[in-house]
């Protein structure tokens, strides 16, 4: 039987085993002394590349039940800080990241998986590392029209410039971002498109393998529409567009939107 999404994933700088007992110590405390409640509950730790280790739960619905009060608990005790991420793509409030630092919550993140990849952890369901892995990259891009680079780390509750694997960076048409370790385009085009509600938000996408790009288009949180070259025969989830810009082919609308030379492999 395949098993359930992850739910939320707790990271905290430290080994897999000292997080493993942390996580066991909180239970016993705070919500049962018997150590059959705790299995039963399923929580799983899994260590990382670097010094961060994670609590990963697939309890459908668990969200905002123990990863609160772990995290504070955690935090306390550490320098660095302490992220629970939210992956359940049938929650709400999927891909966001909660900070915590000194036993309280500090701050808010986007893109989830991107920080279990900043700190070295990989977690199950990461759809852009099993297949960057599998050698079948895919690079993409979001173009949010009309601003700078400094506006669009501020609307994602960065305090400054990303420096990798995401980049967001300054162009003609307006901020550019994408990242450099993953096979698809940064999710964050609704939050972005959300925060700058009078913008046209774009995400292009490229299947090297395929030969396919897609170029999707938000506006105040909404679908402006979707082109497809080629053209796709099914049903789409927004309006077909038969341009860009102006523009009817790849190369045509990524340079219409300003992305930089040689940053997509167009077909």
């Amino acid at each position: 039987m395949a098993e359930e999404p992850l739910t939320w994933a707790l990271l905290a700088p430290v080994p897999s085993d000292r997080l493993d007992k942390l996580a066991r110590e909180y239970w016993r405390e705070e919500v049962s002394t018997n150590d059959d409640d705790y299995a039963e509950e399923g929580w799983e730790v899994v260590g990382g590349k670097s010094n961060y280790s994670a609590v990963l739960d697939r309890n459908p619905g668990s969200q905002d039940t123990h990863e609160p009060a772990l995290a504070k608990r955690i935090s306390r005790a550490l320098k660095r800080p302490v992220y629970v991420l939210y992956l359940n793509e049938n929650l709400g409030d999927a891909d966001e990241v909660d900070v915590y630092e000194g036993g309280r919550q500090t701050g808010h993140r986007p893109l989830a998986y991107e920080v279990a990849r900043e700190v070295g952890v990989t977690l199950p369901g990461d759809e852009e590392t099993q297949r960057a892995s599998a050698g079948q990259p895919v690079i993409g891009v979001i173009v949010v029209e009309g601003v700078n680079a400094a506006q669009v780390a501020r609307a994602l509750d960065m305090n400054e410039l990303p420096n990798g694997p995401v980049h967001i960076i300054d162009g003609p048409v307006g901020a550019v971002m994408y990242n450099d370790a993953t096979d698809s385009p940064p999710l964050a085009m609704p939050r972005l498109s959300s925060a700058f509600p009078e913008k046209n938000v774009y995400t292009l996408g490229i299947k090297p393998l395929s030969h396919s790009f897609l170029a999707w288009v938000m506006r105040g949180g909404e679908d402006v529409g979707i082109f497809r070259s080629p053209a796709s025969s099914g049903d789409e989830f927004a309006p077909v567009l038969d341009s860009v810009k102006g523009e009817t082919t790849p190369r045509g609308i990524a340079a219409a939107l300003g992305v930089p030379p040689g940053l997509l492999d167009l077909p």
